[in-house]
């Protein structure tokens, strides 16, 4: 089968992080099944007057055709107007693939499906595509498609519009395939597929925990972890808070975005400096290291799908503590593994970071959690909806 994959969040040689769950989707599927020929459509943003936004939105420079992993990804651009994205993209993105597709790189009409991922402005923009070309398409929710932009009335209309034009939805959580069903989505048309995690990859340095920590000068201390981009909703300041009330915890922060000069500037007024650590993005196979020395990692995120850093950090052995966002409760269903936090505070944090303290956690028993939710599940279940998308056929899960 002829897959064609959609997606405006899919890594690039920029951003090496950007949508990495989708791309680790594809290649596991085709890890299981080789069959499958897969082509990436990943269309890129391009800000017009760029000097005007003084350097806070940035077009990346990436080439027009690229073959990663063996896979080929196209990256045509589309127009994005700085803070009126949220009602312009769905046209813009929209006009911009009309526009790749005319030029002839691709031909729709030699794929036997369209595979779609976000349904803002992405799934609007897809569905049309795929409309005209009288394909038929999968959409995936992955997070703030679903439960935060359709509390905007143009977002929400476009986002149902989707849904009615997909042969299929699917939701990386049940929380998700929820927000769906309420969204107008049919119960049989929708279909959870959870991402997992590759703990071939994914586990602890054969150095101790103790060795690494020394590695980094974080001595004995009990060190937490953040992983994400570095904007509002993941909640680094209340971290920062709730470090200044904990005085022997060490904390690491992996990854970059536009408040990192707030929260360096944060962290000085906290006296936090010679406690908190910022490394920027790192690559995938550099984070088991992180993962490994950290006592636990923190999620503090206001709006999520599927938060891969929670498998990611379990799979290596770290403890995790979060809000109860998107599937963290559906992965963190054991007091075994860590905490969820009853309010998104950093007094909420700085309690069960004083109880994780006082508790062992199991490292090798927390990996073994992680290992139930295996990739080799999803690929089975995505080739199950492909071939009954194909064929017709109603799916249930």
């Amino acid at each position: 089968m002829n897959i064609l994959v959609i997606t405006t969040l899919y890594p690039n040689d920029e951003q090496f992080r950007h949508g990495i769950f989708i791309e680790t989707r594809l290649r596991e599927l085709q890890r299981y099944y080789p069959d499958y020929q897969l082509t990436v459509v990943a269309p890129i943003p391009r800000y017009p007057c760029i000097n005007w936004w003084r350097g806070r939105y940035h077009n990346i420079q990436v080439p027009a055709q690229s073959q990663r992993h063996g896979i080929t990804v196209y990256h045509p651009t589309y127009l994005a107007i700085p803070y009126l994205g949220m009602y312009l993209n769905p046209f813009t993105l929209l006009s911009g693939l009309k526009r790749f597709f005319r030029a002839g790189p691709l031909q729709l009409q030699n794929f036997d499906l369209i595979d779609c991922h976000y349904f803002y402005p992405d799934g609007y923009a897809v569905s049309k595509i795929a409309k005209a070309a009288g394909r038929p398409l999968v959409i995936t929710a992955r997070g703030s498609d679903i439960e935060v932009l359709p509390q905007h009335r143009l977002p929400r209309l476009l986002i149902k519009q989707a849904i009615r034009l997909s042969s299929y939805c699917g939701a990386v959580s049940q929380k998700l395939k929820t927000g769906l069903i309420r969204l107008g989505c049919p119960a049989t048309k929708a279909v959870v597929l959870p991402n997992g995690v590759d703990q071939q990859q994914f586990k602890p340095e054969p150095q101790s925990q103790q060795a690494l920590k020394t590695e980094l000068g974080l001595g004995s201390s009990y060190t937490l972890l953040m992983v994400g981009n570095l904007v509002p909703l993941k909640g680094h300041a209340l971290v920062l808070s709730a470090l200044a009330e904990i005085p022997d915890v060490k904390l690491l922060i992996v990854g970059s975005g536009p408040e990192l000069s707030a929260l360096q500037q944060q962290s000085a007024a906290l006296g936090l400096t010679d406690r908190v650590q910022f490394f920027g993005n790192r690559p995938q196979h550099e984070l088991c290291r992180f993962y490994s020395t950290a006592d636990a990692l923190v999620l503090m995120s206001s709006s999520e799908g599927w938060p891969n850093v929670i498998l990611e950090a379990m799979s290596c052995g770290a403890a995790v503590i979060s809000t109860r966002v998107g599937s963290a409760p559906e992965m963190l269903h054991s007091d075994d593994v860590g905490m969820l936090l009853p309010e998104r505070s950093s007094a909420a944090l700085t309690d069960a970071v004083k109880q994780c303290q006082q508790r062992h956690f199991d490292r090798l028993q927390i990996r073994a959690h992680a290992s139930g939710f295996s990739w080799q599940h999803t690929a089975d279940q995505l080739n199950l909806l492909y071939q009954q998308t194909m064929a017709g056929d109603p799916v249930r899960g």
